[in-house]
């Protein structure tokens, strides 16, 4: 199983939303493992958005997540 955790620094004045901190750490089988395009754990979430950004696609993402293979629509079938 994958977890992805959100943290908010601490030290931080409650109500400030301008100078907010967050991080993400992301758990596999119960083991934290370090993004490989972060400087480290948890890794920050402008970096962490930096390389989201580069492969989520921008343009026509619905024509690139649709189900478009019998093999696909046999899998969505059998997680339902």
């Amino acid at each position: 199983m994958i977890q992805l955790e959100l943290y908010e620094a601490t030290g931080i004045p409650k109500g400030s939303v301008v100078n907010r901190n967050f991080a993400v750490r992301m758990i596999y089988n119960g083991e934290e493992l370090r993004f490989p395009f972060c400087d480290g754990s948890p890794c920050n979430t402008q970096q962490f958005g930096k390389y989201v950004a580069k492969i989520i696609p921008e343009k026509d993402w619905k024509a690139n997540c649709e189900v478009n293979d019998v093999a696909d629509n046999r899998l969505f079938e059998a997680m339902a």
